[in-house]
């Protein structure tokens, strides 16, 4: 469940395992252990969007290498709101030890890329084989010539980048799989036990300052590399018998080292450039071959190739661009403190349209050359792993009272030589085959490549002495038996590639080391039970409302298999539900259900329904989603099945049985609480009389502004956009009192009845309906502060639940031609 960091104050709480950071190591980790049947909590300090108010717990102290405040988020998924979707494995050689440079690392690659393989592709990251490159394979017109000291690589980027935050803030549905908000750890509290150090609990500040414990077995720190070494370096000498803690930092500086003109205009599809690949995009970088690192004692950057074209020098058009940039990621952020500061820069540099005008026509008419003359040469650096490059604790404190952080590091003399003898072979091979001709950029390398740096790698090593790392091959704490790290803390090389990919490998692996160590696996299935359930779509609707309502439907019915274009996977509350391609969908499973669910956009109806059509599907009854279809093309596909029913849950709210007899409703005003054909479902269903449900009268109004007149005499106004956060409804009875959604008006309200953490029904003026025991738990944690419209998603689960049951059991639907009528009202 969700809580607050504030509910510490009345909650007793004690895990099997707790997870502090909700990042790509963290969030990992923790869905790994969904099914182990242990118990988890992740305390993220952040809250489920950005907000300025956790700024200054970013803020960081650097000495050489400067650490930007966007790479430290605190917020529900870390630092993948933020990443750009790059992913590429770590070298061989980075995990080999090398003589005066480093030691490699205690696991071989092939310990990683196995969790990958298997379970890579539930966090969007491919398999080896997608990074595998045979130069002999490629088209002519795209292969790089041949370098006799230089070795390619492939990259691949996810678009979009997956964020953690967004996709998976569903699964904290269950109890016992919970999450804390604005919860930061201030440190850990700890006791020798057999010389050993176990630790109790984390000592957490909510968002006021006040300090709880959250205890735990087994503990694991994923919050990122610098802060993850600072509670630990908070912690009285937790794990740093050798004062090896926030030792051997590294990063990868990048910068753009110099451009290339080609001696034969490319196609902007050449395997240098980043591409459409499969699901991903694609380019090829640029390092030296790996014998000749070992032969010179180089370390590892490598170089790609950015297109650049001819736009000439716009420099009003930058800063206008970047002004307009800086507000868009501020109201993102809902900062709108800093989108009005943006906002006024942005005026302030109105007279910049002309250049951006300008600039947008001369890359319109480059773009329609279709061919690439010049590329900039950005460089990706490999700092090797010393000791004097370290976090450390300041004088400075944050509000909490924790030290500041400090990170001191610097481009050494050996990145510096390794970057440039990259730099000089590509030059000179480059010419020799004559591809092009390199330009260096202008000014000192080390101020060139000391401009940007975000992956903050090391401070709590991985290896097998203890007197020179911090955890061992298992991620363990060297000196503790409950306390593991998670992240880019414990890389002992950094080599030149994104961190994620290896990052979730090794989280995945730790997941399953925990399970073994604490005797818990994924427990076997159990037998199906009731109708079989097929559902087709992988998106947000199925992961966070489908699914749960589905598996909660248990006896009656059971999922029989989830379909989507490619392979996926969906945690439910209850298991997790492997995602396969639709072209494997069986005669036998059709023939083995009662209902297909097909949850995709309206444009994807047609070719999905398609896929059933050289099936018998008579005994099947077919769901599908709103806003409902009813072209021609797919007429006929509904036609094959038993039964149409379109999902429009908003008719089966639970609260609405509370506005009957003497609280009927004549009229309603949807003030920003719903999309207009929810909105339309909602009011035909409070129109309703004895079951049945009027059609449409008239309406009239303007697409945000809307009035519908439903056969009877009902009314609704419908005011939009959609704001669940600030919307409200209110609804005029038939005794002409007033009921409200929210408090404080001075009408009556839907109040919502809280019972421990849920929500148990709701209440009008001592009427109440009940929820069950079930429907609580899929509304999820709910508060006093909570109202019908701020969690209208989680009560709409609920009324799908219900939706659903009575289909299987036959009662009377929402049918094809309402929804369609709602759907296709043009205001």
């Amino acid at each position: 469940m969700k809580f607050a960091g504030t509910d510490l104050a009345y909650l007793k709480t004690g895990y099997d395992v707790c997870i502090v950071g909700s990042g790509p190591a963290g969030f990992t980790a923790a869905l790994e252990l969904k099914d182990s049947g242990l118990t988890v909590c992740i305390l993220e300090s952040g809250g489920e969007i950005p907000t300025p108010t956790v700024n200054d717990l970013k803020v960081v102290e650097s000495d050489g290498l400067r650490i930007r405040e966007d790479s430290r988020e605190r917020v529900l998924g870390g630092t993948s709101l933020t990443w750009s979707g790059f992913i590429a494995p770590l070298d061989a050689i980075d995990f080999e030890p090398r003589p005066g440079i480093h030691e490699g690392w205690p696991i071989s690659r092939d310990e990683i890329q196995p969790y990958i393989d298997d379970f890579g592709y539930r966090y969007r990251i491919p398999s080896a084989e997608a990074f595998e490159y045979d130069r002999e394979t490629v088209d002519e017109s795209r292969r790089i010539p041949s370098l006799p000291s230089v070795d390619f690589k492939v990259f691949r980027t996810q678009t979009p980048p997956f964020r953690y935050g967004r996709t998976f803030r569903h699964t904290f549905l269950p109890e016992n799989f919970d999450v804390f908000l604005g919860t930061t750890v201030v440190k850990l509290a700890w006791h020798y036990e057999t010389a050993r150090e176990v630790v109790d609990a984390a000592v957490v500040a909510d968002a006021s300052g006040r300090l709880h414990e959250v205890r735990a077995k087994t503990f694991v720190l994923a919050a990122s590399a610098i802060e993850s070494v600072r509670i630990l370096l908070n912690s009285g000498g937790l794990g740093n018998a050798h004062d090896q803690v926030g030792r051997y930092v590294m990063n990868h500086p990048k910068g753009n080292v110099g451009s290339i003109t080609f001696s034969k205009a490319l196609a902007p599809s050449h395997e240098l450039f980043e591409r459409k690949c499969q699901n991903f995009n694609g380019y090829v970088g640029l390092r030296l071959k790996e014998s000749i690192q070992r032969e010179q004692g180089d370390l590892n950057p490598y170089i790609r190739l950015e297109i650049t074209r001819d736009e000439g020098d716009y420099p009003k058009a930058k800063e206008l661009s970047k002004a307009f940039r800086s507000t868009l990621k501020s109201i993102g952020r809902r900062d709108f403190r800093s989108a009005g500061s943006s906002g006024i820069s942005m005026v302030r540099r109105g007279d910049g349209l002309g250049q951006i005008i300008a600039r947008a026509a001369k890359r319109m008419r480059n773009r329609n050359t279709g061919l690439v003359k010049t590329a900039r040469l950005r460089c990706f650096v490999e700092m090797e792993p010393t000791p004097e490059h370290r976090i450390t604790l300041t004088g400075r404190r944050d509000r909490f009272g924790v030290p500041l952080p400090k990170v001191t590091h610097a481009i050494s003399e050996l990145a510096l030589r390794s970057v440039e003898r990259l730099i000089s072979k590509i030059e000179e091979e480059f010419a020799q085959a004559d591809f092009g001709r390199v330009y260096r950029a202008q000014g000192a390398l080390a101020d060139i490549l000391s401009v940007d740096s975000s992956h903050h790698l090391g401070g709590a090593r991985m290896g097998e002495d203890p007197r020179s790392s911090v955890v061992d091959p298992s991620l363990r704490v060297h000196s503790s038996d409950n306390l593991f790290i998670a992240g880019g803390a414990v890389f002992p090389t950094g080599g030149n590639a994104n961190p994620t990919l290896t990052i979730i490998g090794l989280s995945i692996r730790l997941a399953n080391f925990i399970k073994d160590r604490m005797g818990r696996r994924v427990a076997s299935a159990a037998q199906p039970h009731g109708a079989g359930v097929l559902i087709v779509g992988a998106g947000r609707r199925v992961s966070e409302d489908i699914v749960p309502a589905v598996e909660n439907l248990a006896p009656i019915a059971h999922i029989k298999g989830i379909y989507a274009t490619k392979r996926n996977v969906v945690f439910g509350p209850n298991a997790t539900h492997e995602v396969v391609p639709l072209t494997e969908l069986s005669e036998v499973a059709i023939a083995s259900s009662r209902l297909v669910y097909v949850a995709v956009p309206p444009n994807k109806l047609q070719s999905v329904l398609a896929k059933f059509l050289d099936y018998n599907c008579e005994h099947l009854s077919l769901v599908v989603e709103t806003p409902a279809v009813d072209a021609k093309t797919v007429r006929g596909a509904y036609a094959h099945f038993g039964k149409v029913v379109v999902a429009e849950d908003s008719a089966y709210l639970p609260w609405l049985d509370l506005l009957t007899d003497q609280n009927k409703v004549i009229r309603a005003d949807f003030d920003r609480s719903g999309y207009r054909y929810h909105a339309v479902a909602i009011a035909r269903a409070l129109a309703g009389d004895s079951g049945k449900r009027p059609r449409i009268a008239s309406t009239r109004g303007k697409r945000d502004d809307v009035e519908v007149r439903f056969d009877g005499g009902f009314a609704g106004r419908i005011r939009g956009p959609r704001d669940y956060d600030n919307g409200r409804i209110l609804f005029q009875t038939l005794s002409g009192r007033t009921v409200s959604s929210h408090p404080g008006d001075g009408h009556a309200q839907i109040r919502s009845l809280i019972s421990g953490n849920l929500c148990v029904g709701f209440e009008l003026d001592g009427e109440v309906v009940h929820l069950s025991e079930i429907e609580s738990r899929l509304l999820g944690r709910f508060t006093e502060r909570d109202t019908i419209v701020s969690r209208m998603l989680d009560i709409k689960r609920v009324a799908l639940y219900r939706l659903l049951q009575g289909v299987l059991a036959d009662h009377p639907s929402y049918t094809l031609a309402e929804a369609v009528e709602d759907a296709s009202l043009r205001w």
